[in-house]
């Protein structure tokens, strides 16, 4: 087909690559000399009656971004009947592209990664805006391998009812959330379980679940646990695999709750020695040889031509091309190609030409009322006056640290909302800062508390994937081994954690590890304890009814009556719970000797 050569102000230099939804070029405006990218919309959906208010309320949402760590929107327009809009040109590959070629990623560089990710998450959520597509191949690399995040508003743009999919699901399988692989609505959070799914595949060379069909891989996301990322990368830090576990959960209300959160535990990780997991490492499994199209000359993002723009392949309507717009590079499915996308084809509308550009003043803004011009100059007035407070605001804050009362205010209300663990930074802020503080005692006990879960999560994750001949510290070892017994005898389960309590719980040695597996056994041998004793008023209450029953039949059948008080001490004689209804059988027993 033959491709424009002049968008608005853009005269397009090349095709960069092709997709479901629109094509990308390379283009450069005739009257700045700025290039970008420009993303031109297939025209069947400018024909298609709703998609224009979709797009013109995501470009409204692209506005609302302005931030280093974000692909910048320069404009947005149409040209004889065809949307589209211009993003920065960012140079560099994207992480996606780099896995591809076998780059190893290194956990610090993971970390690193997380931070930058989690600084435009952090100012996107802060404007009610959801990435809904986050994937390494939206992470790109810009300058001082400072990373961007590309495609913001595509996958909600592209999700309207009018359009389908094969499978039923439109996006990326491999780092889609369980509720949006449902179906269901998306939050802040489905943003973080995708951006937890990109750090176990830079870390692991691999997605956390593969399969042989979209469907498939659907299914493991929203009923299979994810594996640990110590599998596939025996270098990874206890604490950062913890922190990829939590992002990874199917409840969206146990994964870390904020990208700032996350971004705080990221840059406490970034400072911290490793401590990895013992497991040996499992070979990493390879990235899935998938069929990618790239437009034959396609020119590489600033001038580097090891740095291709890859685009998956995609059938083309009779009606005319289709291709999916992304900013940057297409899906990566680790297992087919991404679906073809069915669009509705109607006559296309007049043509027409027009093109907004956006400005910097108007990029990272929330939207403001009233058109009148004094009005206006009031709003700019109220604005920087605002603006001049929020920062002597900011100011006297970072130079007046919170009082005890109110840091422990805002703990106290963070763990009566959510948990402890939301609160630990607050917490371990507080001890550092307020020693001694009479609250301090509760404060450690939340601490230790957060500690036990964390270390409890960790475990039943390694008890779940253990495998024959595994290695690791004997005293966690000896906790799985108890409750594995516990399953099925809990009695037995608790006699094994009571004595790993005796034998670890009085040891001098100064190992936090140790002293963190003891305090979770004496938190499930009390669990357990109760539970026997709640265990062993049913089963007793089960015994008298037995006795009552062979009381009854002791005149009319004493042969079953013997048999009953009999069977009852052979099979219970040596249980402690059962020690009064043994006796009255025994009794029983006695006085009906032939």
């Amino acid at each position: 087909m033959t491709h424009p050569e002049k968008l608005g102000p853009y005269r397009l230099e090349r095709l960069v690559g092709r997709g479901g939804m629109g094509a990308v070029y390379a283009g450069l405006n005739e009257e700045t000399g700025e290039r970008a990218a420009v993303k031109v919309l297939a025209p069947a959906f400018a024909a298609e009656p709703n998609f224009r208010g979709r797009f013109a309320a995501e470009i409204e949402t692209l506005k609302k971004l302005r931030h280093p760590n974000i692909v910048q929107l320069y404009g947005f327009g149409e040209e004889q009947g065809s949307l589209f809009y211009a993003m920065e040109m960012i140079e560099g590959d994207n992480l996606e592209n780099e896995l591809r070629k076998g780059r190893h990623f290194d956990w610090r560089e993971v970390i690193a990664i997380g931070v930058d990710v989690c600084k435009a998450l952090k100012h996107a959520h802060d404007r009610g805006v959801i990435h809904r597509d986050l994937k390494p191949a939206n992470f790109l690399r810009g300058g001082e391998n400072q990373i961007l995040l590309a495609d913001f508003g595509i996958a909600k743009l592209f999700g309207g009812a009018e359009f389908t999919a094969v499978g039923g699901v439109i996006g990326t399988a491999d780092y889609m959330s369980p509720e949006q692989a449902a179906g269901e609505g998306v939050t802040a959070r489905s943003d973080l379980y995708s951006l937890g799914a990109s750090m176990f595949c830079l870390l692991a060379g691999r997605p956390p679940f593969q399969g042989r069909s979209i469907p498939d891989i659907i299914h493991q996301v929203r009923f299979n646990e994810a594996p640990l990322v110590s599998r596939y990368c025996a270098t990874v830090p206890v604490g950062l695999e913890n922190i990829v576990a939590r992002l990874l959960e199917k409840d969206p209300k146990k994964r870390i709750p904020t990208a700032l959160a996350l971004l705080n535990l990221l840059q406490s990780m970034s400072t911290a020695q490793p401590q990895t997991m013992l497991d040996p490492a499992a070979d990493a499994a390879p990235v899935a040889d998938d069929d990618f199209e790239v437009a034959e000359g396609a020119a590489t993002r600033g001038g580097d031509p090891n740095s291709t723009l890859l685009q998956q392949p995609t059938a083309q309507p009779s009606s005319g091309f289709s291709v999916q717009v992304k900013a940057t590079q297409e899906t990566l499915v680790h297992t087919a190609p991404t679906p073809v996308v069915e669009v509705a084809t109607t006559a296309p509308p007049t043509p027409t030409s027009s093109f907004t550009a956006v400005s910097q003043e108007e990029l990272g803004q929330l939207d403001t009322a009233g058109s009148d011009e004094d009005q206006f100059v009031w709003l700019k007035m109220i604005a920087a006056g605002l603006t001049v407070l929020v920062a002597v605001g900011l100011i006297w804050y970072a130079t007046r640290p919170p009082s005890a009362d109110q840091l422990y205010a805002r703990i106290a209300q963070t763990v009566e909302q959510s948990d402890a663990t939301a609160a630990a930074s607050e917490i371990t802020a507080f001890l550092n800062r307020f020693p001694n503080d009479p609250r301090s005692a509760e404060l450690n006990a939340y601490q230790q508390e957060i500690e036990v879960a964390r270390l409890e999560r960790t475990l039943e994750r390694r008890g779940r994937g253990l495998r024959v001949g595994e290695e690791m510290p004997l005293v966690q070892k000896t906790y799985l081994d108890a409750m594995r017994v516990a399953q099925n005898d809990p009695n037995q389960g608790a006699q094994m954690l009571a004595a790993l309590i005796a034998v670890f719980g009085q040891s001098t040695e100064e190992d936090a590890a140790v002293t963190a597996v003891v305090e979770l056994a004496r938190k499930q041998w009390e669990r357990l304890q109760q539970s026997a004793v709640e265990a062993a008023k049913q089963h007793r209450e089960t015994l008298q009814q037995r006795l009552d029953a062979a009381n009854a039949l002791q005149t009319s059948d004493r042969d079953a009556a013997r048999a009953i008080w009999r069977g009852l001490v052979d099979l219970y004689q040596d249980s402690p719970w059962a020690s009064e209804q043994v006796i009255e059988a025994k009794r029983k027993l006695a006085e009906t000797e032939p």
